[in-house]
């Protein structure tokens, strides 16, 4: 601690000592000053639409609300037109991503190149991974429909099995058993 030595200075140095500390004090909060009047209150509005845009989007679309479901949606309820219209959104989407590239070219400062690049670069992985999708819902579909048939398959199963063990145990009561 700088205090605990202070005492052993020469006067001249202790004096030195205070005044650069109050210097660098005023230095600090005249930064603190100038950071809150230049920077946080001109932004404050831009902060506060990040933060919307963000929360926004996270409230959007829940997916814990689907899996907490108790029952499945109906056809009605979960209709194509409305898959059909998300996924030419998607499409549109892959467009405006092609001309925020080129935009983002043209950005001139480093630090918001590097940020816009990354948001269009996230967009662009959106629109790639919804093209897959389409082969990815297409094999759901088919195990959905390979999942009814193990079910029919199982009970039909289980009631053949049902007979054979009945005719088992009359069998085995016509044996000297």
């Amino acid at each position: 601690n700088l205090y605990t030595y202070h005492f052993y200075l020469p006067e001249s140095a202790q004096k030195f000592i205070n005044k650069t500390i109050d210097d660098g004090k005023d230095v600090v909060y005249d930064i603190y000053d100038d950071v809150q009047e230049e920077v946080v209150s001109k932004t404050a509005n831009n902060v506060d639409s990040f933060t919307n845009v963000l929360g926004e989007m996270f409230n959007k679309h829940s997916v814990n609300d689907i899996i907490v479901q108790d029952r499945a949606l109906d056809e009605t309820e979960v209709t194509n037109e409305s898959l059909n219209k998300l996924k030419n959104k998607i499409k549109k989407l892959e467009e405006i991503v092609e001309i925020d590239m080129e935009k983002d070219k043209s950005v001139t400062e480093d630090v918001e190149k590097l940020i816009q690049q990354f948001l269009t670069s996230t967009r662009e992985m959106v629109v790639e991974m919804a093209e897959g999708g389409e082969v990815f819902w297409s094999k759901m579909k088919q195990l959905e429909v390979e999942f009814y048939k193990v079910k029919i398959a199982i009970a039909d199963s289980t009631g053949e099995l049902n007979e054979e063990v009945s005719e088992l145990f009359k069998t085995m009561k016509q044996g000297d058993l």
